[in-house]
């Protein structure tokens, strides 16, 4: 991802072609792997173990009362195993060897893209595809056509060749977002889609969970808030009503609320109010605040925040977002704790005379907000400022702690709690 945005920031377009193998458990030819396995070094007892493990074996359905004739089954991996994942590896963990472009395995899914340029890079992109479609037929697997797509990134208007890539003889299917690791992705990468799917499958967990309510109501992980503008008696008894609901919903799910964390605020005018009867929730009334933490951010029931706390708010939060990036970071420039690799998201300030410690970052030049607002600029220049001691800790803890001494004597306006 990091290396696609600083291509599209220098107005360059990447070409991913996104490769699914079919039925890719089911599909692993036994010889052939019992083979490669040879390849790898494995014998002796341990091999006829394997092969045992995977020859010979049947296959019978049951529906009912009746039962299917026994077949053999002459290819395939058993899924669920820890086995049969490590031995499907191991067969294609070579199908990439012979590609020069940029290339990434996952489980059985094969993500190869590079950037292109002009024609000569176009077709040596296809010579790839077609390396891999006869890796393919050598080890008698197939790709899903179906599944194979190709997501073409950066500003379409400045490409010329249009032309399609194939695959098995097929024309790649061109996608404008594609579904990476788990992540919705456009072609120009910006994470919209990604956050209007999450936004829509969140709200239909929602009202899976509590769509009886015909009141306002939030969830955010296990917390549930519901509100409503009462007038009268029987905006009251509504309301009651909508929590009478929840806590029969909560019964026939065998869960319950934590009645001494489960409050009431009543917004507005308390003189105006003259029904002040409390409300049940298990049988129990509600305990009454004028004070509620919402969402992290403290709330009155005249919903006035001081100055202060807007500023103290504000400032937490950046501070907060600024540790988290700062721990990363060196998690990834020391290699501690973390599989990253530093030259993948950061290069080194190559300038000699800088003060202060040796892993200085380079500040690079962007044209775009999709990079400029990326974590790995964001926080260049606040790792750059920190002491030598803190960068070269020998350890994460003591990298969390000399930055909190630090700012306890650095910072006035600096309170909080040690990490």
């Amino acid at each position: 991802m990091q290396s696609w945005i600083k291509e599209l920031d220098a107005k360059d377009t990447v070409h991913v072609a996104y490769i699914d193998f079919q039925k890719a458990y089911d599909s692993v030819p036994h010889q052939r792997l019992l083979y490669k396995l040879r390849m790898f070094g494995i014998g002796g007892k341990l091999l006829t173990w394997i092969k045992n493990f995977l020859v010979g074996r049947f296959q019978v359905v049951w529906e009912g009362g009746s039962r299917s004739k026994r077949i053999v089954i002459e290819s395939g991996v058993p899924q669920g195993l820890v086995l049969g994942p490590i031995l499907f590896l191991l067969l294609i963990n070579d199908c990439v060897q012979d590609l020069d472009c940029n290339f990434a395995l996952f489980a059985e899914d094969i993500k190869i893209w590079n950037v292109i340029h002009n024609a000569a890079e176009r077709d040596d992109f296809q010579e790839n595809l077609c390396r891999l479609d006869e890796w393919a037929r050598n080890w008698l697997l197939s790709f899903n056509s179906n599944q194979c797509t190709l997501l073409r990134l950066g500003n379409q208007n400045q490409v010329t060749d249009m032309r399609p890539y194939y695959l098995n003889g097929l024309p790649l299917r061109e996608v404008h977002t594609q579904k990476n690791l788990g992540v919705w992705m456009k072609d120009n990468l910006k994470p919209s889609t990604q956050c209007c799917k999450a936004d829509k499958s969140a709200n239909s967990m929602l009202y899976a969970f509590i769509g009886d309510l015909d009141c306002n109501f939030a969830m955010f992980a296990e917390d549930i808030k519901i509100w409503n503008v009462i007038h009268n008696a029987a905006d009251r008894d509504d309301f009651q009503e909508n929590l009478c609901r929840l806590d029969e919903w909560a019964r026939n799910w065998l869960l319950s609320f934590n009645s001494n964390q489960c409050t009431l605020l009543r917004l507005g005018n308390q003189n105006q109010v003259t029904d002040m009867r409390p409300y049940y929730l298990n049988g129990l009334p509600l305990r009454e605040v004028h004070t509620q933490k919402n969402l992290g951010v403290w709330m009155k029931d005249n919903l006035k925040p001081s100055t202060q706390c807007c500023k103290a708010d504000k400032s937490a939060n950046s501070m907060l977002q600024l540790r988290g990036d700062l721990i990363q970071t060196f998690r990834i420039m020391r290699g501690m704790d973390c599989a990253l690799l530093c030259d993948a998201f950061f290069q080194l300030a190559t300038t000699n005379n800088l003060r202060g410690h040796q892993f200085k970052l380079s500040v690079p030049q962007v044209r775009l907000d999709l990079r400029k607002y990326v974590f790995t600029n964001l926080v260049a220049e606040p790792w750059n400022d920190l002491p030598e001691v803190i960068v070269m800790s020998q350890a994460v803890n003591t990298f969390k702690h000399r930055r909190y001494i630090h700012l306890l004597q650095h910072h006035e306006d600096f309170v909080t709690t040690l990490p």
